[in-house]
């Protein structure tokens, strides 16, 4: 591909501390801060100052927020957000959270209990929020949990909560640059809408989590100044349009703030929100000291969570697998349908009954009314009503952090015709889950059976298909054992038309009789009865419910709201009223009704509705297809029937009558998409359903503002009234914002499909429902053609699939086709990368297309075609689509799939016949990556028509798997409880017993599995229950122990009945007795207890009972143990603070002396640690537990107190014989660390020693600990009561170092006051407190240090003193601070040279300055980079190059050789910046281009210069270099030649230029031996994305089609000359074989079949091989290495390719451009468009855009003279002068096409002398050619180079004096001049920002024009004489302003002066 590249950093970048500081000075990171920029902001700038560059408040260490918090990680996050310019990208909210909390996990792999702190700027803060909930909502991802655990709080600047007036601007903006291609309308854009559904979603499910105890600290940020964030984003003609109209706040003080937050305004605009000038700025100080605030409560809010969560008995595994299988239902997302629905039912909360309901309980006294139950018909808003109802007790739930407020918990249910939501199994679980997530701890009830044992890495043991069986009486007792915990007080649980549970389900009656015993029990242990509060909604006429609910309304336990009872008449009708207002308003709204008309329709619907909303619903509906005239509306009421039902067939009706319909699409159209959406299995999007009912979209090309969801949308209108769309995020399948179609209500569908009207859709019913299936086929059909479509790659391979690049025909389709096929087994990895394509609309496609054509009629397979290539055995495309079907639906990437696999997994039987009568039979054999064949998964799906198929066919392994020890069919059946499988698995001969390496026989995959109906049947077979074989951890127990675990009463006793025994120590919880305990199931432990009579398993049994808090299991094991040790659960029962059992335990102890005293100080430790005041209080007055009790962790239980700040705990403590200086404590120090002041007060005033030492903190004494964490106050404390300030120890070693090394300046102050010496060296790096605050202080601490006798030249073990370390990290005024007080400012050590050193490696020119005024010398060679001028050219920083070029003189010597580079140069070659480069080579003499370092020497691998930039990616520099004369045919370095490490890493336009400069293919060298093999290596790249691919692919293509002019013969070796050996050909080919590049084999092979005959046809029968031969030769040492155990490796072939490995950094520089040379300058403009004299002129443009609109150019404006032309020419030019770029007299530079230049060429002529001028030939490279006037001869030969005298820069001349050099300066190093007066010099500065005016001939004639060229586009002009017309400007870039002045310009525009903007989106925020 030959376009350019820019550098697309992506991810968390951290920039403090930086790499060169090595980690933070001093100590430990403690905190990490994520800065989240907004939208289209460049990430590296968006926190930093636009007036003061030098400041950005992440990164500055001195005034920085690093100065407050000097333990701070900074991360920034890149993320794709342009929604304008170059790189616009449509981008979507969900995406970019999802990647965020993907690169967090990444970056806090090994730190990730390290608090989170994060800075959202605009819609960066939506990016932090949606990442938070989406974490907080993956219950089965554990690192997005921590995540949570660890977020502290945040800042946020201006993010849009509630949405955006100003995202209207922005969308509109983004749809008109659409059509310009510059802009894409990112759907992060659009859901700043206010009132936007997924908007205020996101808001209260973010608050919900900032709820969480302990709660994150936040802070909101909002504008108070209006912004115009158009006046750069939009073309001059437009300009004063917007600027009118854009003004305003962007995101109001309402929507930028949190109900929890604290909020503070800021006096700037949204874009300078999170922007500061200078340290000083006020409003800055109050964002650090918040964020300073935040940071210091982040520690203790996180360890506090990570301590509960440590603590639970529910750790993270099981969490994660609790919510797996108990989070169903959806309930948020169905509660928000509700409340977004029309109508008010807040009536509800006003109604007696209700409120006598919900009324708190002031005492633990049952409820008198425990149900409350809503009946009522249908449209009665009952579901409204359950809504607010949920609502209103949530809000009391918010009240529990109150004092003394009761714990109140909520939970909800919404029953629906779904058949999940149908059955009361569902509903329980659902319960269960959300009691779960308000108290964690409640999940040990239900672990047992909700959350068996971690499963093994087998993909199978991870899938969510499993399912499991969930008994009602399971979920029953787990919830009943739920209700029970002490914890647990007031419960409410509100259920919504339970009408909907099934009637046929034995579970529903279970419920209700269950809710009936629970509402008259006087069992005062019942939970529900004493807890539980129902809320029950219900239509009538469902007797079951009725019934249960009728006999406790007359007890007076049930208060019953009968909405159609005559009483409820007012409410019914201001239900009504309130509803049809509401929707009346709307209708109104959207029809432009008169007040008249809209208060007729609301009087009249009122009237008529009996009290029925839905009949309301659809009335408004139909109201909006009429036209909003009062008799059209009134005579269509007149007529519309009263009955919802008939309503909505009539409503049917009209829009499906010919005669009657007036919509825009065909009517055709609209019946397609009511037959899609009556058939659909889920709501379609907009995009799915595009697919779906196959819509054909044509915009409208004069309407710019419409879009492709428009139309579908308009067509959804047309369909009638009855359909309705709704927003959600994770409403597309990947998580993303998504619209979705559905029917207003269900009765809408059903009654389409009603007989009458389907017919009326082309649905005509019959017996078979014939016309249904075919529907159903037609829809599977179009899915499968969009998969195919969507996930092919580009051309059309032989399976109908696109591919990426055509592969030659010789090599693919040739006689060697099947050997190639046979070297390259198809992949296994056939996961789909989203980012390739357009997921908007494959979720259904994946998800349903064969589920369609399971209800399709058999025609479906036969027009499948079995012959087509998607059910060929190696088709891609259907591998493809498996691959992204099994990644969603599997949790895996299952692969090696066949299309008999895929016929078993649907159970497809036609299709099975069909295959198997097609040749596919020998398919039954074939294992997948699962180890699975067809029948495996025909089994485990339940298909047992599909079973039977297969078992006839002969050669069928009924037991396939057991040789190998992997799963039988038989174990996937078992595994997915398919009973009737099992059963004809087993009589067809199938191995019960046999025995797979994970989970052991199929009885135990049963149970592990939860399908305790498939154990119990596999028992009853004959399945051996002693078996124990799995290695998978729960596998490891017997089955009776497994089932004892899940509290599976039945098969515990089916075990013991068949078996006899209960087992002894073995297992995962070491017995059956105590897994039953662990699972608190005491019928189990009583069955056990008659059974085992070890003592030690009933040891292990009460162990686990304590600990999980069974009481009564407890109670069960001691009744009939005496004597029983206990030490064990007495410690765990104290430290999870259930004191009943701990009492129980005691009284037991007292009966039977069954603990020691060890036991009961060891649980006093463990209680103080876990801070159970209330146990700790018993162990101490009861149990006579020592107060000096002693921990590993703590040392003692005071030090564990004292650290946790928990002062009641202390106090007993010290009051029971705590001794403050007992040896194995150190509670101050402690105390002191955790900032605990009330503490340490009180442990002083009791006699602590202030200068104690512990040796386990590392801290050192209390003073210490106090100045590493900053809390100045404790150290003032300290050093009042006597703390020493020169005592300590531990890693800093004394006080001081403390302070200095951590950044707290106010210590440092009282410590020097205190007496502290300054020259007391400490830390780990020996460094003096003056070198230590160096690095993290400013330079008043230096100041006060100096005054207090600190030596300035002390120097630490690395050779460092303080002004080399205040140098090294750019700190100006400590470095003039040090020079003031005398420091030797040439003072060098080995770590970091000389101060201009170090401060010149990091390019920070101030200090730079500083120092060399004050002498310090430029030439002088120390430290790691040798010379100064290597030192800064590494940092590539531009103008540090240039001081110190300036300063050093002309007798500096640039080829200084040493140092980490080698030479200057070599260290300026591999920066990404090209600015020091530019000024090397404008030195005169020039640097030595083609030295290296020699053989032996350190840095031999770099090779030359030109190497480096090849290797490092810098193809800019390459170029640059090779321009300047660089020999591209130097063999040295690791890669032998620059040709084969630009084929590694460069641009294809290096390559090709390399090329046309001579370099040699021929040769063998470097590491892969040619540049061919290298290009193909280039494959193993793992960073590599899909631009990357295209340019390997090119290069690859443009090496191999390299044809060098040559007639050489062939060589000895049978080589010819100037072409690549054979022997590189067989590299390039094994490379490829080795990395699995098909591809790259097949075009390789192709051009040696080429090279071979040709160099026959030479004479040559040596050389190259064989064929044939050579691939079977690869087939055999394929095979070798596949079955060697030590294969034999390549010479380059490490583990991983140390080319591409992590600590190679590569720049990947673009060959054009002039995006970093003067990047961070300013450029000026004055008013009247004219440039300033000393301009730095074109970085980017005026103004801050990134990119540039193609918007037709002027002339080019006067100028005054420039004298800094620094950007890409470093001549000192004259400025712009008085010549012109665009039209006049010397005709524009271009007709450029992207990268490529392709006959390009741009014209250059000379109007004196047109008499022979002629065109440049134009060639693949950098600009074409160029021509000369006068004599016509035509210069310059090759990519834009001129075969002048002089060939790249500097003074030409025409030797003939017939015609002036055409001279072109690559770099822009000046122009020539002509003696003659025949003709002027055109010259062309292809680098060049500036522009330059050249000198004049001597004659005077004329002006020679120069161009400058670097980020001005590409230009086409096509005047060649008189510029009539201004030059057409085709690409990116700034522009300078200009001015034409030539005579000959008849354009009256250009006379004018015409202002040249640089349009970009890249730098403002949204």
């Amino acid at each position: 591909m030959s376009g350019q590249k820019t550098e697309r950093h992506q991810g968390l970048q951290v920039i403090a501390p930086t790499p060169e500081e090595g980690g933070r000075p001093g100590g430990e990171i403690t905190i990490d801060i994520v800065a989240v920029p907004g939208l289209g902001a460049n990430p590296a700038k968006s926190f930093g100052s636009e007036k003061n560059p030098a400041f950005n408040w992440l990164s500055d260490r001195m005034d920085g927020i690093r100065a407050e918090i000097p333990t701070a990680r900074v991360l920034l996050h890149y993320y794709d957000s342009e929604w304008y310019g170059n790189h616009a990208q449509e981008q979507d909210l969900h995406n970019a959270s999802t990647k965020l909390l993907e690169y967090l996990v990444i970056a806090r792999k090994d730190h990730n209990t390290r608090p989170l702190l994060f800075l959202g700027h605009s819609m960066g803060g939506l990016v932090v929020a949606r990442a938070m909930t989406i974490a907080h909502q993956a219950y089965n991802n554990i690192e997005y949990m921590r995540i949570v655990e660890c977020f502290a709080g945040a800042i946020f600047f201006g993010t849009p909560f509630k949405g955006s007036s100003a995202q209207a601007n922005a969308w509109m903006l983004a749809h008109l640059f659409e059509k310009l291609d510059k802009a894409v309308p990112s759907q992060m854009l659009q859901i700043l809408k206010p009132g936007n559904d997924a908007l205020i979603d996101l808001r209260r499910d973010f608050t919900n989590i900032l709820l969480k105890e302990p709660k994150a600290k936040v802070t909101c940020f909002y504008e108070e100044v209006k912004t115009n964030y158009a006046r750069e984003a939009v073309p001059p003609q437009l300009k004063g349009y917007f600027s009118k109209r854009l003004g305003e706040i962007v995101v109001s003080k309402d929507s930028a703030s949190l109900d929890v937050a604290s909020v503070f305004s800021l006096h700037r605009d949204h874009r300078q929100l999170n922007r500061f000038d200078n340290a000083k700025d006020n409003e800055y100080l109050l964002v650090r000291n918040h964020l300073k605030e935040i940071a210091k409560s982040a520690q203790f809010i996180v360890s506090t969570r990570l301590r509960a969560s440590k603590q639970s008995v529910v750790d993270d595994q099981v969490f994660y697998r609790l919510a797996i299988n108990l989070n169903v239902g959806d309930v948020a997302v169905k509660l928000k349908s509700v409340q977004s629905s029309s109508g008010d039912s807040s009536w509800i909360l006003a109604e007696e009954r209700y409120q006598q309901w919900s009324a708190p309980l002031h005492s633990f006294e049952p409820s008198r009314h425990p149900v409350l139950w809503v009946s009522g018909d249908e449209g009665l808003g009952k579901s409204k009503a359950a809504a607010a109802t949920i609502g209103a007790l949530e809000k009391l739930e918010g009240l529990n952090h109150q004092s003394g407020a009761r714990n109140t918990m909520v939970a909800y249910f919404f029953c629906d015709g779904t058949p999940d939501c149908r059955m009361p199994e569902t509903m329980l679980r659902s319960l269960i889950w959300q009691l779960i997530l308000k108290k964690r701890s409640l999940g040990q009830y239900v672990k047992s059976f909700a959350a068996p044992a971690q499963e093994s890495d087998n993909a199978r043991g991870n899938t969510q298909s499993g399912g499991g069986q969930f008994k009602f009486a399971k979920l029953w007792k787990g919830l009943t054992d739920i209700l029970n915990d002490d914890g647990v007080q007031d419960v409410y649980f509100v259920i919504n038309s339970l009408h909907y549970m099934s009637e046929e389900l034995q579970s529903t009656a279970e419920f209700l009789e269950q809710l009936s015993e629970s509402l008259t029990s006087d069992d005062h242990r019942n939970p529900f009865r004493q807890k539980v509060r129902w809320a029950v909604f219900s239509r009538d006429g469902r007797p079951n419910i009725e019934n249960t609910f009728r006999t406790g309304v007359d007890d007076g336990f049930v208060l019953n709201i009968d909405l159609n009872s005559t009483s409820m008449g007012s409410m019914r009708r201001e239900l009504l009223r309130t509803f049809t207002r509401d929707a009346v308003r709307e209708v109104a709204r959207y029809k432009q009704y008169s007040t008249a008309l809209q208060y007729f329709v609301f009087s009249s619907l009122q009237k008529r509705a009996e009290n029925n909303t839905l009949w309301v619903e659809v009335v408004c509906k139909l109201l909006q297809q009429l036209p909003a005239d009062y008799s059209t509306v009134r005579k269509a009421l007149e007529l519309l029937p009263q009955d919802p039902e008939s309503l909505i067939e009539q409503a049917w009706k009209t829009v499906l009558d010919p005669e009657a319909y007036a919509g825009k699409a065909p009517l055709e159209t609209v019946k397609e998409i009511l037959r899609t959406l009556v058939v659909a299995y889920e709501d379609p999007t907009i995009n799915e359903l595009r697919v779906l009912a196959e819509l054909k979209v044509q915009l409208d090309p004069d309407n710019t503002s419409q879009t492709e969801e428009d139309i579908v949308l308009s067509y959804i209108r047309d369909c009638g009234p009855l359909l309705r769309t709704y927003d959600a995020i994770g409403g597309d399948g990947y998580g993303r914002s998504a619209t979705r179609i559905t029917f207003i209500h269900p009765l809408a569908r059903d009654t389409l499909l009603s007989p009458s009207l389907s017919q009326r859709i082309g649905l005509t019913p019959d017996a078979n429902d014939t016309e249904v299936k075919w529907q159903h086929g037609v829809i599977g059909l179009r899915c499968w053609d969009y998969m195919q479509e969507q996930l092919g790659t580009g051309g059309v391979d032989d399976y109908g699939f696109e591919e990426f690049t055509q592969v030659p025909e010789t090599a693919d389709k040739g006689e060697f086709h099947d050997d190639i096929d046979e070297l390259f087994p198809e992949s296994e990895d056939e996961d789909v990368d989203d980012d390739k394509m357009d997921m908007s609309a494959l979720d259904y496609p994946l998800k349903y297309w064969l589920r369609h054509g399971n209800k399709a009629t058999p025609d479906f397979v036969d027009t499948l075609d079995i012959k087509h290539n998607f059910w060929s055995f190696e088709s891609t495309a259907r591998k493809r689509w498996w691959g992204s079907f099994a990644q969603r639906e599997l949790g895996d990437g299952l692969k090696g799939i066949t299309a008999l696999h895929v016929a078993a997994y649907f159970g497809l039987l036609p299709l099975v016949e069909s295959l198997l009568a097609d040749g596919h039979a020998n398919e039954i054999h074939h294992l997948d990556s699962w180890a699975n064949q067809p029948l495996h998964w025909a089994a485990a799906k339940g298909n047992l028509d599909v079973c039977r198929r297969l078992y006839s066919v002969p050669g069928i392994e009924i037991d396939n798997g057991i040789e190998k020890g992997d799963w039988t069919p038989l174990h996937m059946a078992a595994w997915q409880g398919q009973l009737d499988v099992i059963r004809y698995l087993c009589e067809i001969g199938a191995n019960v017993n046999a025995i797979c390496n994970d989970y052991g026989t199929p009885l135990t995959l049963a149970l592990v599995h939860r399908q305790a109906d498939a154990a119990a049947l596999l028992l009853r077979i004959g399945a051996d229950p002693t078996i124990v074989a799995g290695e998978d951890e729960e596998a490891k127990s017997p089955p009776l122990e497994v089932a004892a675990a899940q509290g599976n009463d039945e098969l515990v006793s089916l075990l013991l009945e068949l078996h006899g025994e209960s087992g002894g120590l073995d297992g995962q919880y070491g017995c059956a007795l105590a897994a039953a305990a662990s699972a608190g199931d005491l019928e189990i432990v009583q069955m056990l207890l008659t059974k085992d009579v070890d003592w030690h398993s009933r040891e292990q049994a009460l162990t686990n009972a304590s600990a999980a808090g069974f009481g009564s299991a407890v109670e069960a094991i001691l009744d009939v143990s005496p004597e029983l040790p206990c030490g064990a659960a007495f410690i765990l029962a104290a430290m999870y603070g259930h004191t009943q059992i701990l009492q129980r335990l005691w009284q037991h102890h007292v009966q039977y002396q069954a603990l020691t005293q060890q036991h009961a100080n060891d649980a006093l430790y463990e209680a103080t640690d876990t801070q159970q005041e209330a146990v700790v209080k018993y162990l101490l007055e009861v149990c006579g537990a020592q107060a000096t009790a002693t921990g590993a962790e703590y040392g003692n239980a005071l030090t564990a107190s004292a650290f946790d700040g928990t002062t009641n705990i202390l106090e007993m403590l010290l009051a029971y014989g705590a001794q403050i200086a007992a040896p194995e404590g150190y509670p101050l120090q402690v105390a002191a660390l955790n900032g605990h002041i009330h503490i340490v007060q009180r442990l002083l005033d009791l006699g602590a020693d202030p200068n104690a030492f512990h040796s386990s903190l590392r801290h050192g004494t209390a003073l210490q600990a106090a100045c590493v964490v900053g809390e100045t106050q404790i150290a003032h404390l300290l050093l009042s009561q006597g703390a020493d300030p020169n005592f300590g120890g531990g890693e800093f070693t004394n006080p001081l170092t403390a302070a200095t090394s951590n950044g707290h300046g106010d210590i440092v102050r009282l410590l020097l006051q205190a007496g502290a010496n300054p020259n007391e060296p400490g830390g780990a790096d020996g460094s003096f407190p003056l070198i230590n605050a160096a690095t993290s202080l400013p330079a008043s601490s230096l100041e006060l240090l100096i005054q207090a006798g600190a030596v300035v030249d002390a120097a630490d073990p690395d050779e460092d003193t303080a002004l080399i370390i205040s140098a090294f990290y750019g700190d100006t005024d400590c470095v003039t601070t040090l020079l003031r007080h005398g420091a030797d400012v040439n003072l060098a050590g080995a770590h970091h040279g000389s101060p201009l050193h170090a401060a010149a490696s990091r390019g920070f020119v101030e200090t730079c300055r500083v120092l060399l005024e004050h002498g310090a010398n430029p030439h002088a060679f120390a430290g790691p980079f040798h010379s100064v001028l290597q030192a800064a050219a590494s940092s590539g920083d531009a103008a540090c190059v240039k001081l110190i070029l300036d300063c050093a003189g002309p007798h500096l010597d640039l080829n200084v050789q040493g140092g980490a580079y080698f030479t200057a140069l070599h260290a300026a070659a591999e920066h990404e910046n090209d600015g020091g480069l530019r000024h090397l080579l404008a030195r005169t003499p020039p640097p030595n281009l083609n030295v290296f370092p020699p053989v032996g020497h350190p840095l031999a691998y770099k090779g030359t210069a030109l190497h480096s930039a090849a290797f490092k990616g810098c193809s800019r520099n390459a170029k640059l270099l090779i321009q300047a004369g660089a020999d591209v045919n130097v063999i040295a370095g690791k890669h032998g030649s620059v040709l084969q490490a630009a084929a590694l890493k460069c641009e294809p336009l290096l390559v090709d230029m390399l090329l046309d400069h001579g370099a040699k293919i021929d040769g063998v060298n470097g590491k892969y031996s040619s540049a061919l093999v290298a290009a193909v290596a280039r494959a193993a790249d793992p960073e590599a994305d899909w631009d990357d691919e295209e340019e390997r692919v090119e290069v690859l293509g443009m090496l191999l089609d390299h044809v060098p002019d040559t007639t050489d013969k062939p060589n000895k070796s049978g080589d010819i000359p100037g072409r690549f050996p054979a022997r590189v050909y067989r590299l390039a080919l094994e490379t490829a074989l080795r990395l699995g590049e098909k591809d790259d084999f097949k075009r390789v092979l192709a051009k040696m079949q080429e090279a071979a005959v040709e160099a026959k046809k030479s004479g040559n029968k040596a050389g190259f091989p064989n064929v044939k031969g050579l691939l079977t030769g690869f087939r055999k040492a394929a095979e070798a290495r596949r079955q060697a155990v030590n294969a034999p490796q390549y010479e380059w072939d490490e583990d991983n390719n140390s080319d591409f490995g992590d600590d190679v950094v590569n720049e990947y520089q673009e060959f054009y451009g002039d995006d970093e040379f003067d990047e961070d300058e300013e450029t000026e403009v004055g008013s009247d468009g004219d440039k300033k004299e000393g301009d730095v002129v074109g970085t980017r443009g005026v103004g801050v855009g990134e990119q540039g609109l193609p918007i037709r150019g002027g002339p080019d404006a006067q100028g005054q003279s420039g004298n800094d032309a620094r950007s890409r020419g470093f001549g000192a030019g004259a400025g712009a002068g008085d010549g012109e770029y665009r039209g006049g007299e010397a005709a524009s530079y271009g007709g450029a096409q992207a990268r490529g230049f392709s006959g390009g060429g741009g014209r250059y002529e000379q109007p004196t002398s047109p008499t022979n001028a002629r065109e440049g030939g134009g060639s693949r490279g950098m600009g074409g050619y160029a021509a000369a006037g006068a004599g016509g001869a035509a210069v310059g030969g090759g990519a834009g180079y001129y075969a002048s005298q002089n060939d790249g820069y500097g003074d030409g001349e025409d030797p003939n004096e017939e015609a002036a050099p055409q001279i072109q300066s690559r770099g822009g190093f000046g122009a020539g001049e002509d003696d003659e007066d025949d003709a002027p010099v055109q010259a062309q500065s292809l680098g060049g920002h500036g522009y330059q005016e050249a000198e004049e001939d001597d004659e005077g004639t004329a002006p020679m024009q120069t161009r400058g060229r670097g980020g001005f586009g590409y230009e086409d002009d096509d005047n060649q004489y008189g510029g009539n017309d201004g030059g057409e400007d085709d690409g990116p870039g700034g522009y300078g302003t200009g001015e034409d002045d030539q005579p000959q310009d008849d354009d009256p525009q250009d006379d004018e002066d015409a202002e040249r903007y640089n349009y970009g989106g890249g730098e403002y925020d949204i």
